[in-house]
């Protein structure tokens, strides 16, 4: 199971990343990104990365197959920093995907990315 922790549906994802996603972890499940207030303390963070890890190891315990899991983690700075050092403590893999930009402008000076996805990586112990 791959719980994706994003503020990017696995719904919206391009063939190649779902197609990956499922060879690896068999299954998706979306997990709502939460709203990070940029005013924030680093305490509020981690009590939210807390409620967060909380949620994942429930979502984990449902995971009866004993099949491959990770989470896929991907959005504001500090707070997946976190939650990826609770994930890491608690062995529970923190993995994010990369991607190669081409950014393309247009005539009237508007930029354009579009993301091409080339692999999940997993975010290291230490």
């Amino acid at each position: 199971m791959l719980i994706n922790l994003s503020n990017h549906p696995s719904s919206h994802w391009d063939t190649n990343q779902k197609e990956a996603a499922l060879m690896l972890y068999n299954y998706i499940m979306d997990l709502n990104f939460p709203t990070i207030d940029p005013e924030a303390t680093p305490d509020t963070l981690i009590t939210i990365a807390i409620e967060y890890l909380a949620k994942i190891k429930s979502l984990l315990s449902k995971n009866s197959d004993n099949q491959s899991f990770a989470v896929h983690i991907m959005g504001e700075s500090t707070f997946c920093y976190i939650l990826v050092t609770l994930l890491n403590r608690e062995n529970i893999p923190a993995i994010a995907s990369t991607t190669r930009r081409s950014v393309f402008y247009g005539d009237d000076g508007s930029k354009n990315s579009i993301f091409e996805f080339v692999q999940f990586r997993v975010y290291p112990q230490f």
